[in-house]
């Protein structure tokens, strides 16, 4: 990211000069770089001659070091002091004529839609590692439990410690349902087997997993370390680290506000949001009357008509529906993540085991729809 541009890409000021050779040089300063040990990555820079904003823009490879293995001209500015992910190196890079690669044709103006790409894949990257920070969290905190006794018995026996492992257990488990089901989606897209209505339930529900798991899992650990009482503070126990390191998930790939505004974006592009929630009542009707998971189905069905309406108050008013866009995001991705439980609740249950069934119940029972802005 630049200091300029960051989540509003249009603002990018790095240039891009051709040269004689066929390849590019490009001129700028990069002031968040993420892993500056990595051999290449992927950059916007704005051609010489471009338009402003993010349709002048164009994507080019560069490599750290050129193919005679002689250092590419990008100087280190300084490391970040960072709250977190200290052992990932993110510095500020000036890049002084580096040599660059074009991606496609940079007159075209598509930089930004061809990075797109890239941006699916972390933000999947991202959704993952945010469910395996709540699960380590939960693993800590059932470990924990188990040994340290409390009043003359285990914390795990204590009906209010139950409760709270609980809540993240089902934290947890509505991370992985998210990423498992934009995990499936992406690798039928990559093969090119995926319907074009598959494309577009992608378009809108990788946002939404990555900016719900995000949250959830600054959340989740925070309430793992609490768990540990005085231990979990103490940096030895390891989760302090865990803690710091979560907080950029919500940071990197795209704030959670930005992400909640992609939504609204990919609904009035590809309808992907009403795609979304068929797929959801789609996914239901076979369980609906299922002994395990029939109830929790009717608390989802509901939950989709009160998303519904929602959506139908803020038509044509882009201002509310702005201001509403984070509620609604949180709400599409708890309700669409119990659904998915739902499905794999019942699919357990016929073989005998119950507890999927209970996590989405719980799920459901807790609240699916989060409060609009201003309640």
């Amino acid at each position: 990211t630049e200091t300029t541009g960051g989540s509003d890409v249009g603002g990018t000021e790095t240039v891009a000069r051709p040269a004689e050779d066929g390849t590019w040089r490009l001129y700028g300063t990069k002031w968040f770089t993420s892993a500056t040990t990595s051999q290449m990555a992927l950059t916007l820079a704005r051609p010489d001659g471009a338009p402003s904003g993010s349709k002048g823009l164009a994507l080019f490879r560069i490599e750290r070091r050129l193919p005679d293995g002689a250092p590419n001209a990008i100087a280190v500015r300084r490391l970040k002091d960072k709250l977190g992910t200290r052992s990932m190196p993110t510095a500020e890079l000036e890049l002084e004529g580096a040599v660059a690669y074009p991606i496609g044709d940079v007159g075209d103006g598509g930089g930004l839609r061809r990075i797109a790409t890239m941006l699916n894949i972390t933000r999947l990257h991202n959704s993952i590692g945010a469910a395996a920070a709540l699960g380590r969290g939960l693993a800590f905190a059932r470990a924990f439990a188990s040994i340290r006794q409390v009043f003359g018995r285990p914390l795990a026996e204590q009906p209010l410690h139950q409760a709270t492992l609980a809540d993240l257990a089902v934290d947890y488990a509505a991370a992985v349902a998210l990423v498992m089901r934009v995990a499936e989606l992406t690798g039928r897209m990559e093969r090119g087997t995926a319907s074009d209505e598959e494309v577009a339930l992608l378009r809108g529900l990788t946002p939404i997993t990555k900016l719900a798991t995000a949250r959830w899992a600054v959340a989740g650990t925070a309430e793992a370390m609490e768990a540990l009482g005085g231990v979990g503070y103490c940096e030895d126990s390891g989760l302090p680290a865990l803690v710091r390191n979560t907080h950029v998930l919500p940071i990197w790939e795209g704030t959670t506000n930005v992400l909640a505004l992609d939504l609204l974006r990919s609904a009035a592009r590809s309808d992907s949001l009403s795609i979304l929630l068929r797929d959801a009542r789609a996914a239901l009707v076979p369980i609906r009357d299922h002994p395990a998971v029939g109830g929790t189905c009717v608390l989802v069905t509901q939950a989709l008509a009160d998303i519904e309406s929602r959506m139908a108050a803020t038509k044509g008013d882009q201002e509310a529906a702005e201001a509403g866009a984070r509620s609604l995001a949180f709400s599409v991705a708890t309700t669409y993540a119990c659904t998915r439980l739902c499905l794999q609740g019942a699919w357990a249950a016929d073989r005998g085991d119950q507890r999927t069934a209970q996590i989405a119940e719980r799920l459901a029972q807790r609240g699916l729809m989060a409060p609009p802005p201003g309640r």
